[in-house]
């Protein structure tokens, strides 16, 4: 059963990156005397993977948030990185090395055998996930150059991407499984550029002297978390997807590094060396300036405090589909109090909280594209 929280926070999907500063409060989710990196969330929210070499070898662990506690998932005989859950949630693909050779591998999510993807000779790293899961994408030095692949999940022929001689890498599959970002350097530095999956002339994201460097999807599609040094050191960054002004999310003389988006969008994972060592650390991205739904989109919420059942009260000015959730302060959905189409007018909508700790809760409303938050106070 999932812990009590008395502080709860609310998770809301960005559309748009807003102008103005996007720092959020920061968490230190694991503390440990040796190196970890290379986070990336379940697709249920409730687990990091990540790199730790905690055993004595690079392995893939998994942090459960809700409790803390990490469990070893591989014991390659020379070391697992770089690890990417699938996105049904089965599979964690990652990379390791067998004889001095680099390839891409998968394991089930619960632990068993690992699989080999690919046993090409030269170099196959930096991976994601693309085509609805059915492909892995990664990059690779097999045509003489470095340029992005996919591969089926199960292994067979890798397909070319790209084709350039400059440099591409770090590869990321878009939520819709159409697009790949990845970073170049055919514009003489690392920018963000994505390209379809099929093939194509990439599209440029990004343009800065300074090195901006792995990519991953926000979950709606529309940003573009990243790793950027234009600021003097590593720091994460968004951008939105289809190009724009990037907007700084952390802001610290150490080095953060490859970020991934929580499935609920608030929230994004990274590893920094703030603490002495790289650890593991979740940044709150969203935006004290985020716009305010419009007077004529108002959500209300009575009794407040509640004891155990609260009923919302919303309002809409053109007719469409609304989604009415309640989030927990891991950014995992609590309870889906509304999910449908709406005509125009006032909507009722009950949360009957049995089996909810006492806390401040957020309730997240969105129709048509706006967005509001009404919190709540459970008392028992």
């Amino acid at each position: 059963m999932r812990s009590c929280t008395l502080a709860m926070l609310a998770v809301l999907v960005l559309a748009a990156v807003p102008a103005g500063p996007i720092r959020g409060a920061l968490e230190q989710v694991t503390d440990w005397t040796t190196d970890e990196w290379d986070p990336d969330w379940s697709p249920d929210g409730e687990t990091l993977v990540f790199t730790s070499d905690r055993s004595g070898t690079m392995q893939l662990w998994l942090l459960t948030l809700a409790t803390g506690e990490a469990e070893q998932l591989t014991a390659m005989p020379e070391g697992a990185i770089h690890p990417s859950w699938s996105p049904d949630g089965e599979t964690i693909a990652f990379e390791a090395e067998t004889s001095g050779n680099q390839d891409i591998w998968t394991i089930p999510a619960t632990g068993d055998t690992p699989h080999r993807v690919t046993t090409h000779p030269a170099r196959d790293e930096s991976l994601g996930w693309c085509c609805g899961g059915a492909r892995i994408v990664f990059d690779s030095n097999r045509s003489g150059a470095w340029d992005i692949w996919t591969v089926s999940r199960l292994g067979g022929d890798a397909e070319p991407v790209t084709n350039h001689p400059a440099t591409d890498l770090a590869p990321d599959g878009s939520p819709d499984g159409t697009i790949i970002a990845f970073s170049s350097l055919r514009s003489g530095s690392y920018d963000l550029w994505t390209v379809p999956v099929a093939g194509g002339e990439p599209t440029r994201v990004t343009s800065h002297p300074a090195e901006d460097l792995y990519a991953a999807w926000s979950p709606g599609g529309d940003l573009l978390a990243f790793e950027s040094r234009r600021s003097g050191n590593g720091d994460i960054w968004i951008v939105p997807a289809g190009g724009g002004t990037p907007r700084q999310i952390t802001d610290d003389p150490a080095s953060d590094a490859l970020p991934s988006w929580s499935p609920f969008a608030s929230r994004i994972a990274f590893f920094s060396d703030r603490s002495g060592n790289a650890d593991i650390w979740i940044v709150d991205v969203e935006p004290t300036g985020t716009p305010q739904a419009p007077a004529s989109f108002r959500l209300a919420a009575y009794p407040n405090p509640f004891n155990s059942t609260v009923r919302f009260e919303f309002e809409v000015a053109v007719a469409g589909y609304a989604l009415l959730q309640v989030f927990d302060a891991r950014g995992a959905p609590v309870a889906t109090v509304f999910d449908g189409e709406v005509s125009t007018g006032r909507h009722l909508a009950t949360w009957r909280a049995d089996g909810i700790c006492s806390g401040v809760y957020h309730a997240a409303l969105a129709v048509n594209g706006a967005r509001t938050v009404e919190a709540v106070v459970l008392v028992k």
